[in-house]
């Protein structure tokens, strides 16, 4: 195996936090939620079938490891995927595993 292919240790480190994270099905069902639009954490907790406070928590970790981020309109906050790529990771995930 050539080593300047291998990620650092940190990178490593963040690689396998970021898949613990995506690993938990509420979560999961979270990100398909809001990956074609931004939507309120009462339109997640409707779409995932979840309490607010578990959709609020689950919200909060995907935020610490930049999965998800937030927008404000008027008095509502809006959760959206941070990025295309991790869309793409759902994406390929589902096509993997059908």
């Amino acid at each position: 195996m050539d080593k300047n292919n291998v990620p650092s240790e940190l990178d490593i480190m963040k690689i396998s936090l970021f898949l613990k994270v995506m690993a938990d099905s509420t979560r999961v069902k979270i990100l398909f939620a809001i990956k074609q639009k931004p939507k309120s954490v009462n339109e997640i907790v409707d779409f995932v079938g979840a309490t607010q406070s578990a959709v609020s928590h689950q919200l909060s970790i995907m935020r610490n490891v930049n999965i998800v981020e937030t927008t404000r309109k008027g008095n509502k906050i809006y959760y959206s995927l941070v990025d295309d790529q991790i869309s793409k990771i759902l994406d390929i995930v589902k096509a993997h595993i059908n």
